[in-house]
């Protein structure tokens, strides 16, 4: 087991976080650490790392992350013998089983912190376990040493929503497989969801179905639930939770790295060289396309866009990925990034190697490009509400038309985000209104009201 050496003090309450060991878990874990150390200093965070050596990028980033803030640090856990084919059919069942298997990594871990920080008027100073959404195994970690459990679910509270209500839905998913026609009640979605708009992992029916069920199920089990969204984005989503036996919720989002990998990243001369191109762009200008750390499309996908874009006219940033080769590998960057002839002339669009996870922000944080094209799930919403920015979601893959009805169902609760001014999204001239300033102070600070709890009302500490 393998530590930074980040200073901590010995009087510091503990907060240990474990996420799934991919970029897109780690980054919003690690800035939800970051707001609940900011409000409350008194807290230090242990960060328990997942290793897997196919995804460099994670050490990359931890590294840069210890360098950075003192009162958090990463513990590496020692690797375990992945699972064996037979015992998955899906990216979702290899994960999960991954980490489960690294349960008595991750008690070790946690004991050793519990017996380095005890004393005899405080026999543990480790406040709380937080877990992201595929790693419940360690609920029952939590409850053999004693220290409380939170899941920090890094999507909106409508798809928490969904997952909760998942294992009641089972019997009647199993039934209505073949009938197009089905539609299901979600308590976090105002109307009836058809079987068409549900996520493919579920329509496929495999055993990342069965993990969908079985993470659902044990979310119930967590003593709260922080969810990366605010109020005034998912007003419907959240009120639902707060009946039928779900633990207490707490919206503290958005939680966004708002500096982005520029600072940590490798492959920086590509970044500036991206960042230098949108530079010279007129402001509002630009298109955004973005399919999202685990996002790629079929060659023929790629050649449809590329001749909209032509024959539209717009300057455009492509961020593009070539799909995974077998079962268990990531979307990744093009060889020959420049694939298309539609996308060699900078004079009008410049298509990208995929930026690694929300380098997509930073870019369109300080140069306000006109549109983001979004081609990944829900999540990618959660980045950007601040910005004077158009929205689109387009739907390559199943999983993301439910992103659609989640952007229609927003524009319905927040009535200030626009993503239609008038019939073209992508055309208008005019600028869109968008969530103000102090909303997002305001849903932000509600990351302090979540710290704040675990002292004033005594949740952690009890």
């Amino acid at each position: 087991m393998t530590t930074n050496h980040s200073h901590h003090h010995t009087d510091q309450l503990q907060l240990v976080f474990l996420s799934t060991p991919a970029i897109g878990n780690l980054v919003p874990t690690v800035e939800f650490a970051r707001h609940l150390l900011n409000h409350h200093p008194q807290f230090s965070a242990t960060i328990l790392l997942i290793n897997e050596d196919h995804r460099p990028i994670v050490n990359i980033y931890s590294q840069s992350i210890s360098a950075t803030a003192p009162n958090i640090r990463f513990i590496h856990l020692p690797p375990v013998y992945p699972p064996s084919p037979d015992q998955f059919y899906s990216s979702l069942g290899y994960v999960s089983l991954l980490i489960n298997n690294h349960k008595p990594q991750v008690k070790n871990a946690i004991a050793n912190l519990i017996g380095t920080h005890s004393s005899p008027k405080s026999p543990s100073r480790v406040a709380a376990l937080f877990v992201d959404m595929f790693c419940t195994p360690m609920i029952d970690v939590a409850n053999e040493l004693g220290v409380p459990c939170y899941l920090f679910f890094q999507s909106p509270a409508s798809f928490f929503g969904f997952m909760i209500d998942l294992p009641d839905l089972d019997p009647k998913l199993v039934t209505g497989f073949s009938d197009s026609d089905t539609e299901f009640s979600i308590r976090s979605f105002r109307n009836p969801v058809p079987k068409n708009l549900l996520p493919n992992t579920v329509l496929k029916g495999k055993d990342g179905y069965s993990w969908y069920v079985h993470h659902g199920r044990r979310y119930m089990e967590a003593k709260g639930i922080v969810v990366n969204t605010f109020r005034e984005l998912e007003s419907y989503a959240i009120d639902s939770l707060s009946s039928g036996g779900v633990p207490k919720v707490y919206p503290i989002g958005p939680v966004i790295d708002l500096n982005g990998p520029s600072l940590w990243h490798p492959d920086r001369a590509h970044y500036e060289t991206v960042a230098k191109w949108l530079d010279g762009q007129p402001k509002s200008s630009v298109v955004f396309l973005c399919f999202g750390s685990m996002g790629s499309l079929s060659g023929k996908q790629v050649r449809e866009i590329a001749v909209g874009l032509e024959r539209a006219g717009f300057r455009f940033l492509w961020s593009l990925r070539e799909p995974p080769k077998t079962q268990l590998d990531l979307p990744s960057d093009y060889v020959d990034y420049l694939v298309m002839e539609y996308c060699k002339r900078d004079q009008w669009g410049r298509s990208s190697r995929s930026p690694p996870y929300q380098e997509s922000r930073d870019q369109l944080v300080y140069i306000g490009s006109g549109s983001y094209f979004d081609l990944n799930s829900a999540e990618k919403s959660m980045e950007f509400p601040p910005e004077d920015m158009k929205l689109e979601s387009e739907m390559p893959y199943l999983d993301n038309r439910n992103t659609k009805r989640i952007f229609q169902k927003t524009r319905e609760d927040i009535q200030s985000l626009r993503f239609y001014k008038n019939d073209d999204p992508l055309c208008s001239s005019q600028k869109q209104e968008h969530v103000g300033n102090a909303e997002i102070r305001a849903a932000q600070s509600s990351a302090g009201t979540f710290s704040a709890s675990l002292q004033g009302k005594n949740i952690l500490c009890s």
